[in-house]
């Protein structure tokens, strides 16, 4: 979850990814929660290719071969006009990516469907799972979050967790 407070501008155990600095913002949120008093609030201000704001977990260890369950709930926001010529829109949508590691944290090539995109509907709590197996020379896991690929968006992420399927 999301209820611990900020260090340095940043939320305990996640780490900026990618960010265009004056148009991006990462905090916790108070006005859109899904559990406890906090979610995590990504504001993406950029519609270029490429440039998205996003958050990585730290490294945890994870047992190859077991089965790890990403879980957790979306708020798809409402952000400013994308005035892209001739067709203008108002939409977010959010992105949630499993990567693997190895011993020395180097991120594995593995193949499966690691993300999970999501679109609709907008302004309504919605819930992800992702369900993976540990490579056999994986040693760590995280979690990416992210907002706005290629558009303008708003997007609070809640309860995100991860568990081992026994």
């Amino acid at each position: 979850d999301f209820d611990e407070k900020e260090e340095e501008g940043m939320v305990p155990g996640w780490t900026l990814n990618l960010f265009r600095e004056g148009s991006s913002k990462v905090e916790l949120s108070t006005s859109i929660v899904h559990k406890g008093k906090q979610s995590l609030k990504i504001t993406d201000g950029s519609d270029r290719p490429k440039e998205y704001t996003s958050v990585q977990s730290d490294l945890f260890e994870v047992k190859p071969g077991k089965k790890y369950r990403t879980r957790g709930q979306v708020y798809l926001g409402n952000p400013p006009m994308n005035n892209h010529p001739g067709k203008p829109y108002r939409v977010s949508d959010a992105a949630i990516k499993v990567r693997f590691h190895d011993k020395e944290g180097k991120e594995l090539k593995v193949k499966g469907n690691m993300e999970k995109t999501i679109k609709n509907p907008q302004e309504k709590w919605q819930s992800f799972d992702i369900s993976l197996n540990a490579p056999a020379d994986a040693k760590y896991m995280s979690i990416i979050l992210s907002a706005g690929e290629q558009k303008l968006a708003v997007v609070h992420f809640d309860d995100v967790h991860v568990l081992e399927n026994k």
